[in-house]
């Protein structure tokens, strides 16, 4: 393993991103998303991803020319065509014009059709934080989950981010798949020829299996049984067909060459000072934390954690130490800069 630091790595993503005629100003916004993800610890959506990326821009699958387009508006709400324009440019917009109407109208509600493959959820819905506000963000994705009791792929693991200012220097930030495991980890242990733990996942039969090629080919297990496949369906209606766009297998992996991914997302903006006071909320929330902090420890602990904590702890890690990579990944993403 190697350590790279994070202006190392921010460089190498934004040149990478304008080798094949990206904007600069939209570069930096995709590589900023890229990692963070590999600060907090979320590697199978930071850096990893950029090779797909890079590729689909040259297929004309992410539009590097259009402009986003707001079909719809209203003071709480707002409709987005992303034109499949990098999901982070129109994620970063989305949930800034949330964040806008949200100070006005006391909560807002984003949505977006035709975008792609849009990072970390928690990198939107932080946004909200140092306004005061709390963030919600949902989005579908490529099927990779059969609902309970089927065997054939139909919903994503749509993932949903809410972040909580607590007033404190560490927030709530909740950042869960409904599946067991995020599809990239899986996909992460196939490219080093790892095995995944029992339970991650189902072969294409439905038989649960350890082989990461077996488990890509077939359906990642969803969150507690079928309460996570249900949360699957919800998710699923409030970004695609709440947004007009696509949803179920309509969805296309960033992975799918043959089409837009035409992922939807869903971003939402509460202002707490419009509900209740600033403060009193804080001092409930870290009352609530403090008992959280304080409750007994189970068999086998020796820590209570926050939603968000190990994360905020790995980035800040990271931050001064550097970022691990295996050599061999980062060659090859140094690579990039000579294709």
């Amino acid at each position: 393993m190697i350590l790279v630091s994070v202006d190392e790595l921010r460089r190498l993503c934004v040149r990478s991103l304008e080798s094949v005629g990206a904007r600069t100003d939209e570069a930096k916004i995709v590589a900023e998303n890229l990692v963070k993800a590999d600060l907090r610890g979320t590697n199978s959506h930071g850096v990893f991803r950029l090779p797909e990326y890079l590729e689909r821009v040259k297929r004309g699958l992410i539009n590097i020319s259009t402009e986003i387009e707001i079909i719809r508006e209203g003071p709480s709400f707002a409709v987005i065509d992303g034109k499949a324009k990098f999901g982070q440019v129109v994620g970063t917009r989305a949930m800034d014009l949330a964040i806008s109407k949200g100070k006005k109208a006391g909560l807002a509600l984003v949505t977006v059709s035709k975008s792609n493959h849009f990072g970390i959820a928690s990198y939107y819905s932080m946004f909200a934080l140092k306004h005061m506000m709390i963030g919600i963000v949902m989005s579908n994705a490529a099927p990779s989950m059969a609902p309970w009791g089927a065997k054939e792929k139909l919903f994503g693991t749509n993932p949903l981010s809410v972040a909580i200012p607590t007033g404190g220097p560490i927030p709530i930030v909740l950042d869960m798949a409904m599946s067991q495991v995020a599809r990239g980890k899986i996909r992460m242990a196939a490219d080093k020829g790892e095995r995944i733990p029992e339970g991650w996942a189902v072969d294409k039969e439905g038989r649960a299996t350890t082989d990461p090629v077996a488990a890509l080919e077939g359906s990642l297990a969803p969150i507690a049984g079928a309460k996570g496949s249900g949360l699957a369906i919800v998710i699923d209606v409030l970004c695609g067909v709440l947004s007009g766009g696509t949803y179920g297998n309509g969805v296309k992996s960033m992975y799918d060459m043959t089409g837009p991914c035409g992922t939807c997302n869903t971003m939402i903006a509460i202002d707490i000072s419009k509900f209740i006071p600033v403060d009193r909320f804080t001092e409930q929330v870290k009352a609530m934390i403090g008992a959280i902090k304080g409750s007994s420890l189970a068999s086998g602990f020796s820590r209570i954690f926050l939603p968000g904590e190990i994360e905020i702890e790995t980035e800040r890690n990271r931050l001064t130490q550097g970022i691990p990579f295996e050599e061999e990944t980062w060659a090859r993403l140094n690579r990039l800069l000579d294709a």
